[in-house]
């Protein structure tokens, strides 16, 4: 039986990453331009200007008197930025334990002048009140949201988000083990119209304890005068007499399970939209009177180029490291601090180089990262120029080139650095923004059939001066590729985005110039991220995003277990095929509650399990890899719920109350305790009927609370009920919660 200890002092350091951690960008089926990940940048303590107490100060009058039990020696500060952005930014974390085996920890970013917070994360003090069934309601937690957020609004209008109520990134489910959390996102509006790049992102508990957030840099800028604006429908004209479609292959990803499948799928042509007061098109991030054009499929090269290795080891890695890494200048001092073989989040094998520059008064550290198969660089951002603005030294090479010098370059060093799958790539076709912040910014799309894939591209970011910023290989195989021939004609896929096109009118800032555009954005099927599958011409939603159906789902009624029973199904912890038809007094099979109590309790995914060396082991002989609660049986033996010395396991028999009680004990780790029958006395009238076996399981599980006796009567052999299942397993999540145990 293994057990997690939440708040340890290893979790805590590994949850204080608020500093420099970039938000994901997602990946929109339209293919919206996406900045490289810009990878985080550490500045050593020396380089700290502001002091630790004035710091902790503004924290504690953000929290009155919620965080005077920590004092100063609790907190570390350290400071950094990201590239190329010179706000200076300052973390401040903490972890104190504060009994037994609890720790409380917390980080928190001030960044610029004003020392403003810009992100934070706390771990709740008390959860007791947040564990479902929640204290506080959604609606309760998001006035509790908007008045917190006043603190950093003065002067500013922000109003609630509605799509994130409708699409939103699917964490994991609700567990019962861990608070009830509401998560909510601000943005802010100038005239009545948002500004869609200033938001304020927040998670209220459901004790409503505000734990998370996230703000966006407030930019003083102009904007343009909303009542100058073309009207809408000369807009909507204007689009679809100027829109086509393009055929593509799209990835969608399953981050679950590691999975992904290859989609045909028209993309429109028009993705950025139409000035609204002048009616020029908007493509990367500048205006022009023309619409955006897409170039033709150039491969970068007709033939495949030798990898630079065949099997990289660690050595060579860590010497081409240094290669890459070395910095013309005597006052810093390149260290490679590590270098590991492990697998990235696709599977694939890679070398990770972790290294730092150091000079007198502080230093930098990141890392690089290889493919161990050929060598390939797959991840890489400089951060030489920093580093040398850091020492007061510039680059010597100050002659900008232009754009076409740039791809120029940014081919070459791919060619250098990351030559063995060259050739399945184009050269860009897409009109994007293509020049920031002294960047080229360059998408090498990957061509499949003749057309390229959405989500597998290379990224490149070269300097106006010539050097290599940064380099994304994303690569996945996949063998499976829709044929293009069954795909509907280009003309009734337009007709059918076409009939679905409208516009939405927002400030955008397209370049570095601190002001606001009005811009009508196209809005194709209601939403950015609907898509249309080139073979059955519907509309579809990436995988990795829910997509709830507007009307509300159909509800149990129950006298008693009424929340419990909607909880469990609606989170897919039972799994209930006609509701209308659906007895929650009736019992329940083993194999159900098992189910309920793996997924309620644990983040556990089937097709994971499906590839992991652990789960492919069989427990018992009737229960093999091809039975359908193979991974839920082999899960609950892990946890320490099922017992792998008995000959069997039947999923199909209902579970009686000491059944139960004995799973239930097991599950908190107090079977050791439970075997010893001969120290208990049970008060229940009818103990004679308990299983001598199970006459300790069914004693702490009464005087635990997790199935109590009703009219001091236990009844050892009555069927579970749905009902009687969904609120002991609440009890069960809250006991465990109550003893800080998380199950793995």
């Amino acid at each position: 039986m293994k057990f997690k200890k939440i708040g340890t002092i290893a979790t805590a350091a590994t949850l204080s990453v608020g500093l420099l951690a970039t938000p994901a960008l997602a990946e929109t089926p339209l293919d919206v331009y996406e900045k490289p990940q810009q990878l985080e940048i550490l500045i050593a303590s020396t380089e700290t200007t502001v002091s630790k107490s004035e710091l902790i100060k503004k924290f504690k009058d953000v929290f009155p008197n919620k965080y005077d039990f920590l004092s100063e020696s609790d907190f570390h500060l350290r400071s950094g930025h990201y590239p190329n952005d010179n706000t200076v930014r300052y973390n401040l974390s903490f972890h104190k334990k504060i009994s037994g085996n609890r720790y409380v920890y917390g980080d928190i970013t001030f960044a610029g002048e004003n020392l403003e917070i810009e992100s934070l994360y706390l771990d709740p003090i008390d959860t007791k009140d947040a564990m479902f069934p929640a204290k506080v309601s959604k609606d309760e937690a998001k006035e509790i949201a908007k008045k917190f957020i006043e603190q950093f609004t003065a002067g500013k209008k922000y109003k609630l988000s509605e799509e994130d109520d409708v699409y939103y990134y699917p964490g994991p489910k609700q567990l019962l083990t861990e608070p009830v959390q509401y998560s909510f996102s601000f943005v802010r509006t100038e005239n009545g119209i948002a500004i869609p790049d200033q938001r304020i992102s927040i998670s209220v508990l459901g004790n409503g304890e505000v734990t998370h957030l996230y703000r966006s840099e407030f930019l003083s800028a102009t904007f343009d005068d909303v009542n100058k604006v073309i009207n809408k429908e000369e807009i909507m004209k204007k689009i679809k007499d100027n829109l086509s479609v393009q055929l593509r292959y799209q990835l969608d990803y399953n981050y679950y399970t590691g999975e992904q499948k290859a989609e045909l799928v028209y993309v429109p042509s028009i993705k950025e939209g139409i000035h609204a007061l002048t009616g020029n098109w908007l493509v990367g991030n500048k205006f022009q009177s023309n619409p955006p054009e897409n170039k033709n499929v150039d491969q970068l090269t007709n033939q495949p180029l030798s990898p630079k290795y065949k099997g990289m080891t660690v050595e060579q890695a860590k010497q081409l490291a240094e290669q890459i890494l070395k910095i013309n200048s005597n006052k810093v001092r390149l260290t490679i601090d590590s270098v590991e073989e492990t697998e990235n989040y696709y599977g694939n094998e890679i070398i990770y180089v972790s290294y730092s520059y150091e000079y007198d008064r502080g230093g930098y550290g990141t890392n690089i990262t290889f493919d161990k198969q050929t060598g390939d660089l797959i991840e890489y951002y400089d951060i030489k120029s920093d580093v040398l603005a850091q020492i007061g030294e510039k680059p010597k090479n100050q002659r900008k080139i232009t754009e076409e010098q740039a791809l120029s370059k940014a081919i070459g060093y791919l060619k250098q650095y990351a030559p063995s799958k060259l050739h399945h790539y184009s050269k860009p076709i897409e009109q994007r923004l293509e020049h920031y912040n002294g960047l080229y910014f360059f998408t090498f799309p990957r061509i499949v059939n003749g057309i390229p894939v959405i989500g597998d591209e290379l990224h490149v970011a070269i300097s106006d001066t010539g050097e290599l910023i940064n380099l994304h290989v994303g690569y996945h195989e996949n063998s499976e590729w829709p044929a293009i021939n069954n795909a509907i004609s280009a003309e009734e896929a337009k007709n059918i985005i076409m009939n679905s096109t409208d516009v939405e009118l927002s400030y955008i800032q397209p370049d570095e110039n601190p002001h606001y555009a009005l811009v009508y954005s196209p809005i194709y099927n209601g939403n950015i991220y609907s898509y249309l599958d080139a073979i059955s011409g519907e509309w579809k939603t990436p995988s990795y995003l829910q997509n709830p159906e507007i009307s509300e789902e159909q509800k149990v009624s129950h006298p008693t277990a009424e929340k419990e029973l909607n909880f469990f199904i609606e989170n897919g912890y039972l799994e209930i095929g006609d509701i209308d038809s659906f007895n929650a007094d009736a019992p329940i099979t083993k194999g159900e509650v098992l189910k309920g109590l793996v997924k309620s309790l644990t983040y556990f995914y089937e097709d994971y399990y499906y590839n992991s060396e652990e789960m492919k082991k069989q427990t018992y002989e009737n229960i093999g890899p091809d039975h359908p609660y193979f991974h839920i049986v082999e899960k609950a033996v892990s946890m320490g719920i099922l017992d792998p010395k008995n000959k069997g396991f039947n999923p199909d028999t209902n579970i009686t109350r000491e059944q139960l009680a004995v799973w239930y004990i097991r599950a908190l780790g107090l079977e050791e305790a439970a075997k010893h029958s001969e120290i208990y006395k049970s008060n229940v009238k009818d103990v004679d009927l308990v299983n001598s076996h199970y006459i300790g399981y069914v004693s702490l599980a009464n005087s635990l609370g997790l199935i109590p006796a009703e009219n001091n009567l236990f009844e050892p052999k009555r069927p579970v009920t749905y009902a009687d299942f969904v609120t002991s397993a609440v009890r069960l999540a809250q006991k465990a919660n109550d003893m800080n145990l998380y199950f793995d």
